[in-house]
């Protein structure tokens, strides 16, 4: 399965200290609704706001204080770093 965004599957590359690198490649010609080029940097930008947190460490259940509401996160912790390479 390949999801609509990618132009094929990741790259993995094992860092030999235990982390793993993953290369993705957007498909040629993804556009917006208004013709506007969607970017690696749009698909950076929307990682960014579902991982973005507020002013507090934690909330009571020991959780981040996520910003915005998303029912599952679950590997999204995993990623220690997101790069645009182009």
């Amino acid at each position: 399965f390949i999801p609509e965004l990618l132009d094929g599957e990741a790259t993995i590359a094992d860092n030999g200290d235990g982390t793993y690198t993953a290369s993705y490649k957007l498909r040629e010609g993804l556009m917006w609704s208004d013709g506007d080029d969607l970017t690696a940097d749009d698909v950076k930008y929307t990682y960014d706001m579902l991982m973005a947190q507020g002013t507090e460490d934690a909330d009571e259940d020991g959780e981040p204080d996520y910003i915005y509401l998303l029912g599952d996160r679950t590997g999204l912790d995993t990623i220690t770093d997101f790069t645009v390479a182009s």
